[in-house]
């Protein structure tokens, strides 16, 4: 058993040894060819994205994270960043040319604050895509002292801003690329600060910043089966692990990488390990992690740094955390209740002063809950509310005629009013869900808080009846005959009867004036035809 188990140390360590030398003659091959390049041309600046230079493209074909996906390039990234629709970026991921992807691009309507997070997105895919390679490091390295210009031939306002068209433009794209260069530069000297690993963490990620926020995590440290030391880390959002004596985490170890691998605590995703593409690599419940990817850390989860037969045991404790939470909350609420009192004493100096008074609400009962998410349900919602305040009787969630979705509000009637009331002064309940779209590699899925905000509800029936005649009846268009509505029907056959009343006015007052000058002429004729005058005659 033990020479079995020498013999696959070796092995690795063997591994590691052919990987260094194979990186070496990687990084002696490029410098070659760039200087080559760049001697004999004596460029001072790099104009064009194309042949040895294809690397600083967009499109160029090298995985880039974003969202918990790994896509083709930067440019499959990009436009999956403008859209939240599973589906969208699905097709995206899938595309298989450049084309294809183009004209999914052109379906997508970009997000409202999309001009204020472009540049931001583009930065953060630009960085994973040379974090994730040290051969595109190197190359990018090759071109210190020349400026990167991306050029456009086609004159349009996306080109302008992201490169330069005819000497004209803002070269968002080549000022990106320089700074990560800057950043490659400036960590010639190894450190445990290293610039570019630090600002690619930075945009890549939401750290937490109030330290209230922030939970306290325990490594039990075991060796053969048996613990020998426990590790606390606190107080921080981000944990270097390594040979460095900055790190947060030592491990003196061979094998182990002089800034080997970090813990994040992120505002989303919670407390996650990244390894940053160390020589031995990390295990994650004896599993090989990627690198420079996110995977979710728990309560129970064990951990391993390349060859070091030490064992690290996670323990997360968010009570702390959670009990500070919902302080916040609890004076959010006296908050909120304070501003309701206050617009309450306000409405009785009016009431006073003007002797007006507001109609009592006859369904306070009722509740109307407001900015809820298109992928909940009905079911979830009614066991928020119910575990939370109390019984419900009824749930009117309106639909959309035209989609058949429902809307982003809903009216929820309690048993008593008590539980209105007090869903009320509650003001906002979060509804959380489990986000598809955002799955990680260890299976995780990105769980989400949506803020439902709850306020009572004027008369319930009146809600339903003008909602059904805004929403549920709408005009045909005239040219649509195949669309039959009520609503259409109901006006038409209205119009009929207006004109048959006008119909009838009109011939009644016809047939009694006929009848007037009728009875007239038969006096006239009467009295000059009559046989009785001629006699008298």
């Amino acid at each position: 058993m033990t020479t079995s188990k020498n013999l696959s140390i070796r092995d690795t360590i063997f591994q590691t040894l052919n990987k260094l030398d194979e990186s070496k003659k990687i990084e002696n091959e490029y410098k070659r060819d760039a200087n080559i390049l760049l001697n004999q041309q004596k460029l001072s600046k790099i104009d064009s994205f194309t042949e040895y230079f294809d690397f600083l493209h967009n499109n160029f074909q090298t995985p880039v994270y974003f969202s918990g996906i790994l896509y083709p390039s930067v440019s499959h990234a990009y436009h999956a960043a403008r859209s939240n629709d599973e589906r969208t970026r699905r097709a995206i991921l899938n595309a298989e040319t450049f084309q294809a992807l183009g004209n999914i691009a052109l379906r997508i309507n970009d997000p409202i604050d999309w001009q204020e997070r472009k540049v931001k997105i583009m930065e953060q895919l630009v960085r994973d895509k040379f974090r994730r390679s040290k051969e595109l490091q190197e190359r990018l390295k090759l071109t210190e002292g020349r400026e990167l210009v991306m050029t456009y031939a086609d004159n349009n306002s996306k080109n302008i801003f992201w490169g330069v068209v005819k000497g004209n433009g803002q070269n968002q794209l080549g000022r990106i690329l320089m700074k990560i260069r800057e950043d490659l530069l400036n960590d010639k000297i190894p450190t445990a600060n290293p610039l570019e690993i630090l600002n690619w963490v930075n945009t890549s990620f939401n750290l937490v910043n109030d330290i209230q926020f922030i939970p306290e995590i325990k490594l039990t440290v075991n060796k053969l089966n048996k613990t020998i030391d426990h590790v606390i880390l606190k107080g921080k959002s981000l944990y270097k692990i390594g040979q460095f004596p900055e790190c947060d985490l030592i491990v003196l170890h061979p094998s182990i990488s002089r800034l080997h691998a970090i813990i994040l605590i992120d505002e989303n995703l919670g407390v996650i390990l990244i390894d940053l593409h160390s020589k031995g690599g990390t295990k994650l419940d004896s599993q090989l992690i990627k690198d420079n990817i996110p995977y979710r850390l728990k309560t129970g989860k064990k951990i391993n740094f390349a060859m070091s037969t030490r064992d690290y045991i996670v323990e997360i404790d968010i009570n702390k955390v959670k009990r500070i939470y919902e302080r916040e909350q609890i004076k959010l609420r006296e908050e909120m209740f304070l501003a309701n009192q206050l617009n309450v004493k306000n409405k009785d100096i009016i009431e006073k002063s003007f002797g007006i008074k507001e109609k009592e609400n006859e369904y306070n009962d009722t509740i109307f809950v407001k900015n809820i998410p298109f992928s909940a349900s009905k079911e979830k919602l009614i066991e928020l509310f119910q575990k939370n305040f109390g019984k419900i009787i009824d749930v009117y969630w309106p639909k959309e005629q035209d989609t058949g979705f429902r809307m982003n509000y809903a009216f929820i009637q309690f048993e008593s009013k008590k539980s209105a009331k007090k869903a009320v002064e509650y003001g906002i309940i979060s509804y959380e869900e489990e986000d598809d779209t955002t799955e990680f590699l260890d299976g995780n899925k990105e769980k989400r808080n949506y803020p439902l905000r709850i306020s009572y509800s004027t008369n319930r029936k009146m809600i339903i009846n003008s909602h059904r005649k805004n929403h549920y009846i709408k005009k045909p268009n005239r040219y649509n005959k195949h669309r039959n509505n009520n609503y259409f029907i109901d006006k038409s056959q209205k119009k009929r009867e207006r004109s048959r009343k006008r119909n009838n006015s009109n011939i009644s007052k016809t047939s009694s004036s006929l009848s007037e000058s009728l009875n007239s002429n038969k006096k006239e004729k009467s009295t000059s035809s009559s046989p009785f005058n001629s006699i008298s005659d």
